[in-house]
């Protein structure tokens, strides 16, 4: 008898395409033992059509459990899965992506290749639905990995560098290593797998399964969904923000190469805080945050803003635009001006 597996999907107002994830869910060659779908409190036909699943499927396939809660966000919804969850190990899915069949048994292979080691299997993803995004995750943050399977002896010093390389949905983890990580963070509205992933890190070694085996829809003109928030600088900034100072908070006293990492980027985050504020004027907040910048990493680059910030903000302002037009202009044209 294998391990048992609990799948968690979390789902809003997306009805017509719950249905393909729990069936990729159902299709698994390795199949889970049961399938949580909480809905985050859909106002579309969500209900029907879970109901109608639900009285359709096979005595002896899988049981799928469905809960409604009042709208709470991803994180709350993921949660009530997480507590719902009787497997030894729980695997998450979105309910507009897409598991390819061998996705849990490959991965269970992976870890007993290991021995069991690590508590934590992720894999690659393919991005669909979108013709701008024709590369895997592993592809487009150039890791290519030679074995077919691998291993991340150090997942937080991995995650928290400035791209993101686990993708949720490709995660099987211990369901006593999720709980132990506290579940998702429901303060944070905007990269709360993120901040999960990396908790998860703090507790267990990684391994890795080198082939896209989830499909990441990327659909750029859906309207439910969190894609156009990631346009508001301010909002993605905020968050960011928030994720990294927590971060840097539970890493306190531990690996000094990590909170570097984690220092540099709040640097980073707070010299972008600056730019906006340059751009709106207000001179006096970006004083306030290129101070919060230096503060966490004195670097000479950081320094000289923080110069020219103080003594001529309104040159700073005119050197940012003109940068951010001249970045638009290659873009649109292939050249500069």
């Amino acid at each position: 008898m294998g391990p048992r597996i609990s799948v968690v999907i979390p789902t809003y107002n997306r009805a017509p395409l719950l249905r393909r994830a729990v069936e990729s869910a159902l299709a698994q060659t390795c199949s889970p033992d049961e399938i949580i779908v909480v809905d985050d409190g859909s106002t579309d036909d969500t209900s029907a059509v879970m109901g109608a699943f639900i009285n359709a499927k096979p005595r002896y396939s899988p049981e799928i459990s469905y809960f409604v809660q009042q709208q709470k966000g991803p994180s709350a919804a993921r949660n009530k899965g997480i507590a719902e969850a009787h497997g030894e190990w729980i695997a998450f899915l979105d309910s507009d992506d897409l598991w390819h069949p061998e996705k849990l048994e490959r991965q269970f292979k992976a870890i007993e290749g290991f021995d069991g080691k690590w508590g934590v299997c992720y894999t690659d993803v393919r991005f669909v639905n979108n013709p701008s995004l024709t590369m895997t995750s592993f592809g487009s943050l150039k890791r290519y990995y030679p074995a077919p399977v691998g291993v991340v002896a150090n997942p937080p010093r991995f995650i928290a560098g400035p791209d993101r390389p686990i993708y949720v949905q490709s995660l099987l983890a211990r369901n006593a290593l999720v709980k132990a990580a506290g579940g998702f963070d429901k303060n944070i509205l905007l990269g709360e797998d993120h901040d999960f992933v990396f908790r998860l890190g703090l507790l267990t070694g990684f391994c890795y399964v080198n082939m896209p085996l989830v499909d990441v829809d990327r659909n750029p003109l859906r309207e439910v969904g969190m894609i156009e928030l990631w346009k508001q600088d301010a909002f993605r900034l905020e968050q960011r923000q928030l994720r990294y100072e927590k971060w840097l908070s539970l890493s306190d006293g531990q690996d000094p190469e990590l909170r570097k990492t984690l220092a540099k980027t709040l640097t980073a985050i707070h010299s972008e805080w600056a730019n906006l504020f340059l751009a709106k004027g207000e001179y006096g907040m970006a004083c306030r945050s290129i101070d919060k910048a230096v503060r966490y990493r004195r670097k000479i680059p950081t320094l000289c803003k923080w110069f020219l910030i103080h003594r001529t903000p309104n040159l700073v302002r005119r050197m940012i635009d003109w940068r951010a037009k001249a970045v638009t202009s290659y873009r649109k044209n292939g050249r500069l001006g």
